[in-house]
């Protein structure tokens, strides 16, 4: 997936994050990390801001 990205020049990030489960913003579930869930938030925003996207 990340080389067809990189092939049709869409600069979407695809990030895995080791030892964090799918759901990362489920702080309702025990599996929630709130290290990782804002880190991922402080990346996105970046992003965003990065791209042009408000």
């Amino acid at each position: 997936m990340q080389k067809t990205l990189k092939e049709a020049g869409n600069p979407s990030e695809i990030v895995a994050r080791p030892n964090t489960l799918h759901g990362l913003h489920t702080d309702y579930r025990p599996t929630y990390r709130k290290e990782q869930a804002e880190d991922g938030d402080k990346q996105l925003q970046a992003w965003f801001k990065k791209y042009g996207v408000t």
